[in-house]
């Protein structure tokens, strides 16, 4: 197993390096999946991934970004998108 520093991660945040920090939860926590839009298969992988994990509250949201864009709902950009 790869392991990084606390100190490495704060370095990594301070440079605005490009990756996903997770929190991991448990089995019991609410997930919501989405992914861009109903032809992205991301989020439907993620999803049968965390079932076969033993995750039983996991939700996918089907028509992801493209449909709440859509549905006229505030996007949030964060300084990636900027």
């Amino acid at each position: 197993m790869k392991t990084i520093s606390a100190q490495k991660l704060k370095a990594k945040l301070d440079q605005g390096d490009r990756f996903h920090l997770i929190m991991t939860m448990s089995a019991d926590d609410e997930i919501v999946l989405y992914c861009t839009g109903q032809e992205c298969v991301a989020s439907s992988r993620a999803y049968h991934a965390l079932e076969r994990a033993g995750y039983r509250n996991v939700l996918h949201f089907e028509g992801g970004l493209a449909a709440w864009d859509a549905a006229g709902l505030p996007i949030e950009v964060g300084k990636y998108g900027e």
